[in-house]
C-alpha cells in the first residue's frame, strides 16, 4: 500500500520526468485560466444560491492547491535541470528573450482587454485607457492603441495578435524546456498535456454550442416580446412612440423655460430651501412674512407660470441604436422638479390669501406636469411625476379643506382626478416598452461603447474567442427578454432568478409597483373626499357611512371612511432646542423671532386630534392602521404605519 502510494506521488510530481512536469504545469496554468473564466461566466451568467455557495466554498482551496501544485513542478525541474546554462549559449539566449517578448506581448493584449471588460459600461471606450486605473501600470499601452488603431472590428485583430503571441510563447517555451532537460520536444505532449487541452478543447466547443443555442432562444423570445409591444424594442421604434402626433417638439420652450428659471432661482436666499421642502409648515408670522415677501420679489416665476399652463412640449432626444439610451440626458425632469417646488409655494400664499382662483391655476400647472411626465417612456421621469403627484394631492387637500372650493369646480377636479387615473393605468405597458427597449440597448451597446466620434471595443468581435462570456450574454438577453413579457410591473420576478443580471435589473423595479399603487390609492381617495364634501353641502352634514368607495389597489377590498376624531402630524417651525434661551417659553412669536435668526429655527413634526372626515388606503403592508402613516421610534416596540390617508377637517 505505502509503495503503491509512493509510485502514485512520483508519477503524479513527473519526479523521474521534471522537464515533462515543467511543461506539464505551464499547460495546466495557461487551461486553469481558461478554466477561471468558465467559473466566472457561469458565476455572473447563473445565479443560484447553492451555486455561489459551491463556488465560494470550493474555487479558492481548489485554485491554492493547482498553483501550488504547479510551483513545485517548477522548482523540481529548476533544481533537477538547472535551465540558467540556457543562457551560456548565444543562440538559446536569444531565444530565452524572445520567448519572454512573447509572454510579454499575449499578457498586455489579454489585459487590455480585461480591464476594459470590467467596466464594460465605461463612456469613452479605449480613448482615455491612460486614466484607467487597470492600465496605467501598462506604459506601452498607448503605443500599442495608437499603433493598431483599436476601434470596432480592430479588436477582433487586436485579439488575434495576442492569440499569436500566446500561442508562438508557449510554443518557443516547449522548445527551451526540451532542450534543458535533453530530450525530443514531442516527449513533453504527455497523456496529461493532451488532456488538459482535450478538456480545452470540450469546453471551448460546449460554451460555443450553447451560446449559439441561448442565441436563437434569444432571437425566438425577442420576436415574442415585439408581438407582446406591437412593435420592436429598439431606440428607433421608441422615437416614433415618443414623438407621435399629440406633442410638437420645441426644444426652444426648455431652453426658454431653463433661463426663465435661473432668473427666478437667482432671487433665493440661504433658507429658501428648507421651507421649501415643507411647503404647509406651519411659521411664526414673522418668518412666514419674511418667505412671502421673498417669493413674491423673485422675477422669473410669472414667465414660468405662462409655460406651465400650457401643454408642455417634447424636448429634443437623439435615439440611435448606436447609442445608450439609459445615457441619454433628460434635463427636463431638474427643472421641472424646481418649478413644482415654486407652483407649492405659489399655491400656499395665495389659498392664504383666499385667491382661489389663483391657487386654482397653481394645481392646473401642477396637473400639466404630471401628464407630462406620466407620457414619458423613461421610468425616472414616472418616478419624478409620481412624486410631483403626491405633493399635487396635498394641495388639493389643503384646498378642498379651505373650503372656498365651488361645486363646479369639486366636480370638474372629480373628473380630472378620473381622467388622470386613466392616463396613469394606460402608461404601465408604454412604459414597460420604454424600459424594455433601454434594457436591451445596453447589452446591444456594449459592443459600441462611447459617444459619437470615440474609439471603442466591439465586444461581439472576441464572441469567439471567449465562448464563455459570449454565452453568459446571450443567456441573460434571453431571460432579460422574458422578463418584459409582462403587463404590469408587479408580475415581475419577485425573488432571485436564474440569471443574475435578471436580477440586478429587477431589483431596480421592486418599489415601482408599491410607488404606483400610492399614486393610484391618493387620487381615488381624494375623489371619494370630493363626493363627501358635495354630500355635506347638498345635506348640511358628513355622511357617516360612504357608499360606493374605490377599490383600495393594496387590498381590492373598498378604500376606509370614518367620519370622528383623527390623529394628524403637522409640521411646525420651532426654535433648535441648542440656541433656545430658559426664558423663551415666556416670551411670545413676535419676541422669539425677532431675537432669533431664520438659521436657529427648524420644522419639527406634532402630533394633534382634530375631528375630521378621513377617506384611506390600507397601505403597502395591507395592515389597516387606521389611517396612521408614522415610523415608529427607534428601539420602540411599536411597529411601522404604512396607511395612506387624506382629510377634511369638520369645523
Amino acid at each position: 500500500m505505502v509503495k503503491s502510494l509512493k509510485t502514485l506521488l512520483l508519477k503524479l510530481f513527473f519526479w523521474d520526468a521534471p522537464a515533462q512536469g515543467a511543461f506539464f504545469g505551464l499547460t495546466l496554468l495557461l487551461t486553469s485560466v481558461w478554466g477561471i473564466i468558465c467559473i466566472f461566466s457561469c458565476i455572473t451568467a447563473y445565479s443560484r444560491t447553492w451555486f455561489h455557495t459551491a463556488i465560494s466554498e470550493t474555487f479558492l482551496p481548489a485554485t491554492c492547491v493547482i498553483l501550488l501544485f504547479i510551483l513545485v513542478l517548477c522548482l523540481h525541474y529548476m533544481v533537477a535541470r538547472n535551465p540558467f546554462r540556457l543562457f551560456c549559449h548565444w543562440s538559446s539566449c536569444m531565444q530565452v528573450i524572445l520567448c519572454l517578448l512573447a509572454w510579454t506581448g499575449a499578457f498586455h493584449v489579454f489585459w487590455t482587454i480585461l480591464a476594459y471588460s470590467y467596466h464594460p459600461f465605461r463612456p469613452g471606450g479605449l480613448k482615455g485607457p491612460y486614466s484607467n486605473e487597470y492600465l496605467e501600470c501598462l506604459p506601452y499601452v498607448k503605443y500599442f492603441l495608437t499603433w493598431f488603431g483599436i476601434d470596432g472590428s480592430g479588436c477582433f485583430w487586436f485579439a488575434l495578435l495576442g492569440v499569436v503571441f500566446l500561442v508562438f510563447a508557449y510554443c518557443l517555451s516547449a522548445k527551451l524546456i526540451a532542450t534543458s532537460g535533453q530530450l525530443p520536444m514531442r516527449r513533453l505532449f504527455g497523456r496529461g498535456v493532451l488532456a488538459l487541452w482535450g478538456m480545452f478543447l470540450a469546453s471551448y466547443i460546449l460554451f460555443t454550442g450553447a451560446a449559439l443555442l441561448e442565441r436563437i432562444r434569444f432571437h425566438r423570445d425577442l420576436q415574442k416580446l415585439e408581438e407582446h409591444f406591437g412593435r420592436p424594442p429598439t431606440a428607433k421604434a421608441l422615437s416614433q412612440v415618443f414623438y407621435d402626433d399629440s406633442r410638437s417638439c420645441n426644444p426652444d420652450f426648455w431652453k426658454q423655460f431653463e433661463e426663465n428659471l435661473e432668473a427666478y432661482n437667482g432671487g433665493k436666499d440661504d433658507y429658501d430651501y428648507v421651507y421649501e421642502r415643507q411647503p404647509f409648515g406651519i411659521m411664526p408670522l414673522g418668518i412666514y412674512e419674511k418667505r412671502k415677501q421673498v417669493f413674491q420679489e423673485r422675477k422669473g416665476h410669472e414667465a414660468l407660470d405662462a409655460q406651465l399652463s400650457e401643454t408642455l412640449p417634447l424636448p429634443y432626444r437623439k435615439f440611435s441604436d448606436d447609442d445608450l439610451l439609459n445615457a441619454m440626458p433628460l434635463p427636463e425632469l431638474s427643472l421641472l422638479r424646481e418649478a413644482t417646488r415654486m407652483e407649492m409655494q405659489h399655491l400656499r400664499f395665495a389659498l392664504d390669501d383666499r385667491k382661489f382662483d389663483e391657487s386654482s391655476a397653481c394645481l392646473a400647472r401642477l396637473d400639466n406636469m404630471i401628464l407630462y411626465l406620466l407620457d414619458d417612456f423613461a421610468l425616472i421621469s414616472h418616478l419624478c411625476g409620481y412624486a410631483i403627484g403626491q405633493m399635487r394631492f396635498e394641495a388639493f387637500e389643503r384646498m378642498l379643506a379651505s373650503g372656498l372650493a365651488s361645486n363646479d369646480w369639486l366636480e370638474s377636479q372629480s373628473k380630472t382626478l378620473l381622467e388622470l387615473e386613466k392616463r396613469f393605468l394606460h402608461s404601465e405597458k408604454r412604459l414597460l416598452y420604454g424600459e424594455a427597449a433601454i434594457t436591451l440597448s445596453v447589452l446591444r451597446n456594449p459592443a459600441k461603447i462611447g459617444w459619437e466620434g470615440e474609439k471603442h471595443i466591439h465586444f461581439p468581435s472576441l464572441r469567439f474567442y471567449f465562448p464563455q462570456g459570449w454565452w453568459g450574454v446571450e443567456y441573460n438577453r434571453k431571460c432579460l427578454v422574458r422578463m418584459f413579457q409582462v403587463e404590469h410591473f408587479s408580475q415581475m420576478p419577485a425573488g432571485p432568478t436564474g440569471s443574475l443580471l435578471v436580477n440586478v435589473v429587477v431589483s431596480g423595479y421592486s418599489k415601482v409597483p408599491q410607488k404606483r399603487q400610492t399614486f393610484l390609492a391618493s387620487m381615488r381617495i381624494l375623489r371619494s373626499l370630493i363626493d363627501a364634501e358635495l354630500h355635506k353641502r347638498r345635506t348640511g352634514s358628513y355622511p357617516d357611512a360612504l357608499a360606493g368607495l374605490p377599490l383600495d389597489p393594496f387590498s381590492e377590498q373598498p378604500l376606509k371612511y370614518r367620519k370622528g376624531t383623527c390623529q394628524v402630524t403637522r409640521q411646525v417651525c420651532m426654535l433648535k432646542p441648542a440656541k433656545g434661551d430658559p426664558d423663551d417659553e415666556h416670551k411670545d412669536e413676535a419676541e422669539l423671532f425677532g431675537s432669533q435668526s431664520e438659521e436657529e429655527w427648524q420644522f419639527e413634526p406634532r402630533e394633534e386630534t382634530v375631528d375630521a372626515v378621513q377617506i384611506w388606503s390600507v397601505g403597502p403592508d395591507g395592515i389597516d392602521d387606521g389611517g396612521l402613516n408614522k415610523k415608529a421610534e427607534y428601539g420602540s416596540e411599536q411597529k411601522n404605519t404604512d396607511d395612506i390617508r387624506f382629510i377634511i377637517p369638520i369645523h
